[in-house]
């Protein structure tokens, strides 16, 4: 899957290129930013970025390659341990599927590889169909050199992912099942206030009562 955008920035453009490909017989699916200028501004330095303002155009590039499998022992393992401490924390969770992810980034006749960004951007992965299932939680277990971070996914929809990370490093999905949705949380407060205030009417019902038997006496 080949996705473009071009972002106007000064006098020059940058294009934005997102490829998606994938090892098995399951389609790769879209990956794309949630807010492209910042992507572009988090991925060239001041200088390159006045280039661009000053008319020089130039390109970046993602690929994201989707695996069932993490082709490399070093990195299974990491993640393995990773696994391991986040279960001790979050409890039981399974693993979807491994991204290899790379990007580079080209203006005027220099390139170079974009290991970090400056600041957190915002990535959205579409979930690919088979993984899909209501009251799932989804998370994106990065790999940078060993380093492993778990990060969260933001807007809890069952078709998409959406993270937000400061570097572009190989990255494994986690889910957990039977995780209830925000709207059963706001049924069970709904619930509880209900509650209360029966309880309170139930007070005052008998404190009219007793009121009421005094005053016969």
């Amino acid at each position: 899957m080949h996705e473009s955008t071009q972002i106007s920035r000064g006098e020059g453009t940058v294009t934005v290129i997102f490829n998606t490909a994938s090892t098995t017989e399951v389609s790769p699916p879209a990956v794309r930013a949630g807010d492209y200028k910042q992507l572009v501004d988090s991925c060239f330095t001041p200088k390159e970025l006045t280039y661009i303002d000053e008319g020089l155009n130039a390109e970046v590039s993602f690929t994201f390659v989707m695996s069932d499998e993490i082709p490399s022992s070093e990195v299974s393992s990491q993640f393995e341990v990773a696994i391991a401490n986040i279960e001790k924390e979050i409890g039981k969770v399974n693993e979807g599927v491994y991204f290899d992810a790379r990007s580079t980034k080209a203006i005027g006749d220099s390139d170079s590889s974009v290991d970090l960004l400056k600041e957190p951007v915002e990535f959205q992965f579409d979930v690919p169909l088979y993984l899909r299932k209501e009251n799932r939680e989804y998370y994106v277990l990065t790999n940078n050199k060993g380093v492993c971070t778990l990060l969260n996914d933001l807007d809890k929809e069952t078709d998409m992912i959406t993270i937000k990370a400061d570097s572009i490093t190989d990255c494994l999905i986690l889910y957990q099942d039977n995780v209830p949705k925000a709207e059963s949380t706001s049924k069970f407060q709904i619930t509880s206030s209900h509650l209360f205030i029966v309880s309170i009417l139930i007070l005052v019902g008998m404190w009219f009562f007793v009121d009421r038997v005094h005053s016969r006496i």
